[in-house]
């Protein structure tokens, strides 16, 4: 009998500690990531009586802020096309998706050193306010990229290579974040996908500028000089696999520096079969394909292969040129392209810069982070010239000619074996002293250099007048 009561209490209080343990994981462990869930009740029953706090840009100018109308909250956005995939959206049916789900807590006043507040507030009966999100972002940049795309599906980033900061993340077509729950059948059934943040989540084929890394990737490791030559006949071969130039065109002899300007397939496909498969992956992974690339929005990952796959000679010649299985997201290109603009510093991205309550007291600062040095000054240097001869030597001078500064950048037409080729241009701006770097995808639609350089320019063209 003494046995029984003695195994019972053991089980007893094995059960109350379990108990213990479960209630401390959830109330104290998992309380921060319960109190943001965008499907948390508690948010959408605190929202109806505390002001949603707002959301600006780099200057101070509002993003989104909430208004009560009739008693009831309305979220109001700045150019909803522009912002919508920035910020996303706030809806009890939906949840809370973009910046408006990640800095939930704060715009909600909900974080929990805020309780005092709240509670004095209701026995002084005062309206409650959340705190306020200013971004990284120009508003006027960003209006300026969505309008360049002119409803087209793409994306747009434009980044500040010295500090990772995001000056304008745009993808299209686009919604309006305030229509969400009217609009949201017919945006689930919209073939084009207006939901979808083509900048962080979109995985294209990255074309012909893929090629700065194949050339960075051969400077590295010392296989190739800036003045070897290579012979062009149009099309070279790798065991059964064959790399052709478009229409069949040879180039003849070519430096390295005229092999990126008139985007020589076959000299590509070379200089990464003779960089070599380990030595041309671990590249690429410096500069930040195939790891997880922490960001303020969700971000899928850009990969050299699909899952399973192997990196095979066939395979390596064609990633030497932006093709075979490489995916990358728009994101991931600017990132490529900022990252030789800052002398091979890749710079953490981020576009939260600062919380602030509603009476101004700065509750968080974000600072500059560098994740690593992807490539050696000096390659990331002969890259930035031979980037720069692309538009002064290629096709997108004329373009850029109206910017009155000088522009590195590389086009790109994306073969994509869903439909028409993606037009891509990458690019850094002043040349030799750069304070912005672009990536624009627009998804079938031909050549690069005709029609994402034009939105590259807009871009750079807006960020300049911002800054004098």
């Amino acid at each position: 009998m003494k046995q029984n009561i003695v195994k019972l209490a053991i089980l007893f209080f094995a059960a109350y500690g379990v108990l213990v343990g479960f209630l401390t994981y959830w109330q104290v462990a998992k309380s921060d990531a319960l109190m943001e869930h965008p499907r948390n009740r508690r948010l959408a029953l605190r929202e109806r009586r505390i002001q949603r706090g707002g959301i600006y840009d780099r200057h101070g100018q509002p993003i989104a802020q909430s208004q009560f109308v009739n008693g009831e909250q309305r979220r109001v956005y700045t150019d909803p096309p522009a912002v919508a995939h920035l910020v996303g959206y706030v809806s009890e049916r939906y949840g809370r998706v973009g910046l408006e789900g990640r800095l939930d807590r704060y715009l909600s006043g909900m974080s929990r050193d805020e309780w005092l507040l709240e509670l004095q507030d209701r026995i002084f009966n005062r309206q409650r306010r959340g705190n306020d999100a200013f971004l990284t972002i120009d508003l006027n940049v960003q209006r300026r990229a969505a309008a360049a795309l002119a409803g087209r599906r793409g994306a747009v980033v434009a980044l500040q290579p010295q500090t990772g900061e995001v000056l304008a993340l745009v993808s299209a077509p686009s919604y309006d974040p305030a229509q969400i729950n009217a609009m949201w059948d017919a945006l689930q059934r919209d073939r084009r996908t207006p939901l979808l943040n083509r900048a962080t989540l979109g995985l294209y084929p990255p074309g012909s500028t893929f090629k700065v890394v194949t050339l960075c990737a051969a400077l590295e490791n010392n296989v190739v000089k800036p003045d070897e030559t290579f012979r062009c006949l149009g099309a070279t071969g790798f065991g059964a696999y064959t790399v052709h130039e478009p229409n069949g065109r040879a180039h003849g002899r070519v430096n390295l520096t005229k092999a990126l300007v008139v985007s020589c397939n076959v000299t590509f496909s070379q200089l990464a079969v003779r960089v070599g498969q380990v030595n041309f992956q671990n590249l690429a992974r410096e500069f930040g394909l195939d790891g997880n690339i922490a960001f303020d929005l969700p971000m899928t990952t850009s990969s050299l292969l699909r899952q399973g796959s192997t990196m095979t000679t066939s395979i390596l010649a064609q990633s030497g040129f932006g093709q075979g299985e490489i995916v990358v997201t728009p994101m991931q290109m600017a990132l490529i392209a900022a990252t030789i603009a800052n002398d091979g510093v890749m710079m953490q991205p981020y576009l939260i810069k600062q919380i602030r309550s509603p009476e101004g007291e700065i509750l968080m600062t974000r600072l500059p982070q560098p994740l690593r040095q992807a490539v050696q000054v000096g390659t990331a240097r002969e890259a930035k010239a031979m980037m720069t001869r692309v538009v002064s030597d290629g096709t997108t001078r004329r373009i850029m000619a109206s910017l009155g500064v000088r522009v590195a950048a590389k086009t790109g037409t994306a073969q994509n074996p869903h439909g028409k080729p993606h037009a891509w241009y990458i690019a850094f701006a002043p040349a030799d002293k750069p304070t912005i770097a672009v990536a624009v995808v627009v998804e079938n639609a031909g050549a690069g250099s005709a029609v994402a350089a034009p939105v590259a320019r807009d871009v750079i063209a807006a960020w300049r007048k911002e800054t004098g």
